[in-house]
């Protein structure tokens, strides 16, 4: 995968054989320049809010660009089932490899299916000026997908350390740089979909509402 880096280009995957190094110090703080510094300059502001019932866009040229080639880069992939979408196709029975076949023939399709529809919808919308619901859950569909191929890539999952930044001259940054974004705009489109939700039942509500 190779996210438009900072002179607006598309870099070239990292070399095969070196697997990327967790946990080292960071040695600096990685260069912001071009697309990428475009993209860090914007999270100060909320990219989605919940209008009615219908979810306000504003996203800029730049991460409409990332978006859209990040979509298709991945569909591409789920297309030739290439190694690094693997996460998108969990196993559900790792200790009985007959049984595993079976259910992956069954599911393969519908899963391709499934993430091909809310990759295309992302990649279709990211301009829209609003979505709607069904609209935006194909965002959450389709960003937790990528953040997946993109956390299989760069050998991270979602815990501590996780996409933490990296020097400019590693062949990663940029992998890692659209991961870090990724999870600031799908926290977003969470905090967006859950304004909408009641707030019965939810824990602490009853503690929360005015007496």
């Amino acid at each position: 995968m190779s996210p438009a880096g900072d002179d607006g280009g598309a870099p070239q995957d990292p070399p095969r054989g070196r697997g990327p190094q967790r946990g080292e110090p960071q040695r600096r703080e990685p260069q912001r320049g071009g697309t990428f510094r475009s993209l860090w300059s914007a999270l100060s502001r909320r990219p989605v809010r919940r209008v009615g019932d219908r979810y306000r866009i504003e996203l800029s040229g730049p991460e409409q660009a990332l978006l859209v080639g990040l979509c298709h880069q991945v569909t591409e992939l789920v297309a030739a089932n290439d190694p690094a979408v693997r996460r998108l196709f969990p196993t559900a029975f790792p200790d009985d490899p007959e049984r595993q076949r079976e259910y992956a023939d069954l599911t393969r399709d519908f899963l391709e299916e499934h993430h091909r529809r809310s990759l295309t919808t992302l990649a279709a919308t990211t301009g829209k000026r609003e979505v709607d619901g069904d609209e935006i859950a194909a965002w959450l569909s389709a960003i937790n997908d990528i953040r997946l191929v993109l956390g299989t890539r760069l050998d991270v999952t979602d815990g501590p350390g996780a996409g933490t930044r990296r020097a400019s001259d590693d062949p990663y940054a940029p992998l890692d740089a659209a991961y870090n974004y990724l999870g600031w705009l799908q926290a977003h489109v969470i905090d967006a979909v859950a304004a909408g939700l009641p707030d019965a039942g939810l824990p602490g509500a009853d503690d929360a509402a005015p007496s």
